[in-house]
């Protein structure tokens, strides 16, 4: 009979504690805070420009879409599918993304390549994005980090309130 009981529990415990470690939702419509986060700027007739980017996320099971909505152009979008698996993405000017997206406890991981045309010739990029939402769900962290064989390696954070 104890042995029985003592099983009940185990089994109870491990339920409760799956429901709490159920993947975040990094759906919502998220502000870039300028101030918390690291600069971004890209060049605009021969002038370093800031830039600004906001997102709108939406996650259903395993697929992530992103909308980046900028301020100097028109925004883009992404899907990733979040199974641990390979993938390419295609964006709308032709270019591809090979990617891995992972759920780590509580953090997306996403990490892939890309081959870009640059001044300098073509040049692998890759990348690892790595995605935290605050213990209230209110704040979002991106920290990515971008290495390529011209420029070394290169860690940007990013933080987005809802």
């Amino acid at each position: 009979m104890k042995h029985a009981i003592f099983t009940v529990c185990i089994v109870l415990v491990s339920g409760i504690l799956a429901l709490g470690t159920a993947a975040p939702d990094f759906s919502g419509n998220w502000i870039r805070d300028a101030a918390k986060s690291d600069s971004m700027a890209t060049y605009v007739d021969g002038k370093v420009t800031p830039i600004n980017v906001n997102l709108v996320v939406r996650q259903q099971a395993n697929n992530l879409q992103v909308e980046s909505i900028w301020g100097n152009k028109p925004s883009t979008q992404i899907s990733y599918v979040l199974d641990g698996n390979e993938h390419t993405f295609t964006d709308e000017r032709g270019g591809s993304l090979t990617y891995q997206a992972t759920m780590k406890g509580d953090q997306l991981v996403i990490e892939g390549y890309k081959k870009a045309s640059t001044p300098f010739g073509t040049a692998e990029i890759k990348t690892k994005e790595e995605w935290l939402l605050s213990a209230d769900g209110r704040t979002l962290t991106i920290t990515t980090t971008t290495a390529t064989s011209s420029f070394g390696e290169q860690t940007r954070k990013q933080i987005y309130t809802k």
